[in-house]
């Protein structure tokens, strides 16, 4: 990952100033939530148009990054905290997510989104997070099963525009952001 942001840093720089221009523009004429989908619905272009779809290996009920920490900035946060209003929420497993020290230290079944059904699909997955949305997968499904593979890390798929969206979020949201599991 580090390498390709290094090797792309000047495009993914340029678009994102592109990208923030566009969304501080945007919301001052739209409403919150119609700008952050916006971003949403352009991103899930880009990775369809950009052939991306034929090389991620994640679908529906892998659940494999739904047990990190998951970030999301003030914007989405905002609008996220509207999306999952009324959903019915694992209060207890929510409990020890928040008052756990060291997310990351959670027993990975106690990291498990909660936002996330019995079948390990997500519940918003219309509405996800932008970095929901960008990490995707490009090994083999096995190699999401945290029985066989417990520490492997998994390779996943870049885009210069879904970067560049990414980082123009965290610039006009001055970098403002927080887990999602806190927003809950």
């Amino acid at each position: 990952m580090a390498r390709y942001h290094e090797e792309n840093k000047e495009i993914i720089l340029q678009k994102a100033y592109a990208y923030n221009k566009e969304i501080g523009e945007k919301m001052r004429s739209e409403p919150l939530g119609d700008v952050v989908q916006h971003y949403y619905d352009l991103i899930e272009k880009i990775t369809k148009e950009s052939g991306m779809n034929d090389t991620i290996t994640c679908g529906a009920g892998c659940g494999f990054c739904c047990h990190a920490e998951i970030p999301v900035n003030s914007f989405e946060a905002i609008y996220l905290k509207e999306v999952v209003s009324g959903l019915d929420i694992d209060e207890d497993a929510l409990f020890i997510q928040l008052k756990a020290d060291d997310y990351n230290s959670l027993d990975f079944k106690k990291r498990r989104c909660t936002l996330l059904d019995n079948d390990d699909k997500c519940r918003i997955y219309k509405n996800r997070p932008l970095v929901c949305r960008s990490h995707n997968s490009i090994d083999l499904k096995d190699y999401c099963n945290r029985v066989k593979y417990p520490t492997r890390k998994l390779n996943r798929a870049y885009n210069i525009d879904i970067e560049a969206i990414q980082m123009a979020f965290a610039m006009v949201s001055n970098n403002g952001s927080t887990e999602l599991h806190k927003i809950l």
